[in-house]
């Protein structure tokens, strides 16, 4: 709640905002900065927007792409209870949109290979599947989904990620990294 009331304070002062072509108005700006500040303030471990930077990146998007009275308009509030009710307004054009940016702005690849590596599996690997995994659309889908908080959909459950990621992992993994995967 508190996260919202930030953002629905930053928004009253921009209700009569006004940018210019070259950027963020110094209003618009400063919206971006809370939202900045509440993202990369959320304490959610799995939050790619912990670091500022990338916060920061996606929150001038969002002020760019959805604007300030979109965001009025679809509730982008005080009122919102979460991240899902407040990108809940948007079209399904509009979440695509800042799918793709969230992935400008975070490095997701980068944050992969640390978790493969975790894993016991080599650099060289980790980066090849953290490669596929982009190219497949699985890491925007994952973006979406965070998004929107829609947990119908398991991508474990669509044949096309699985045979994306079986293909993957039998050409990136070595056959000692497959063995120590599988338990075997």
């Amino acid at each position: 709640m508190r996260k919202m009331a930030v953002m629905a304070l930053a928004m009253a002062l921009l209700v009569a905002a006004c940018g210019d072509d070259d950027g963020l108005g110094d209003d618009e700006q400063g919206l971006a900065d809370a939202l900045a500040t509440v993202m990369a303030a959320d304490s959610d471990p799995t939050s790619p927007f912990t670091d500022r930077e990338a916060a920061q990146c996606f929150a001038e998007g969002i002020v760019s792409e959805v604007g300030v009275d979109r965001m009025i308009e679809v509730g982008m509030t005080a009122d919102a209870s979460s991240t899902a009710a407040a990108f809940s307004g948007l079209s399904e054009g509009e979440i695509d949109v800042l799918a793709d940016l969230a992935l400008e702005c975070v490095d997701v690849e980068s944050m992969l290979v640390e978790q493969f590596a975790l894993g016991g599996i080599s650099t060289g690997s980790a980066e090849c599947l953290a490669d596929r995994m982009g190219e497949t659309g699985l890491m925007k889908q994952a973006m979406i989904v965070g998004m929107t908080g829609d947990t119908d959909y398991d991508p474990m459950e669509d044949p096309a990620v699985l045979e994306d990621l079986f293909t993957a992992v039998t050409d990136c993994l070595t056959f000692e990294e497959l063995q120590q995967i599988s338990g075997g």
